[in-house]
């Protein structure tokens, strides 16, 4: 693959509005550890984005439902965001169940570096290190769960490597002739890799 590398981290299902639970009694020690959990693990993947010093990070849905979570999630992914733009580091990211763009509120405007991928259509963006292009990016968001249309995301370059962002169900199989090189899919709450070798996606 032609092109000059770079390095992204890919991430989803954040869901900042969601304290972890399961436990019938949560001894009170432990009960701030257990709100707090969903920030501690989305703090160490923009953590690793700044130390790593990646070129983007790539998040495929359900990250936070913003009415639900409230202003402490909105506020965090903010100063996140913020975290990332002094870096020089963008932000891609498709909504799904959860974080559709529609949801999203009008009055919480996101930094320049985060792009929003639409949801009535596949859009691609290319990413840039300078005015040196270095990948593009094939992505829609999601309203709900639904099945992915591989044949719909297509590439604008040969030359370019080309990473498809969606929220959804799709088969391995329908992926193994994929001209995409890597697949940053969300919509699962466990970590999984459907493809690896020539198309990765995960």
């Amino acid at each position: 693959m032609p092109g000059r590398s770079f390095r992204f981290i890919h991430a989803s299902d954040l869901h900042l509005e969601q304290p972890v639970g399961g436990g019938s009694e949560i001894p009170d020690a432990w009960r701030q550890l257990l709100i707090d959990a969903p920030y501690r693990a989305a703090e160490r993947l923009f953590d690793a984005a700044v130390h790593e010093q990646v070129d983007f990070v790539v998040l495929s849905g359900d990250v936070v439902q913003a009415a639900q979570a409230g202003p402490r999630a909105l506020l965090f992914l903010a100063e996140q965001f913020e975290r990332l733009a002094q870096q020089r580091i963008a932000v891609y990211w498709c909504g799904g169940e959860v974080d559709a763009l529609e949801q999203w509120p009008v009055a919480m405007r996101l930094k320049e570096n985060v792009h929003r991928f639409p949801t009535d259509r596949v859009a691609v963006v290319v990413h840039h290190r300078g005015d040196e292009p270095l990948a593009q990016l094939i992505g829609a968001g999601a309203s709900g769960w639904h099945r992915l249309r591989p044949a719909e995301f297509t590439r604008e370059s040969t030359n370019l490597y080309a990473i498809a962002v969606a929220y959804g169900q799709v088969d391995a199989e329908a992926l193994v002739k994929s001209p995409l090189q890597y697949w940053a899919l969300g919509g699962e709450h466990r970590r999984r890799s459907l493809l690896s070798g020539q198309t990765i996606a995960q």
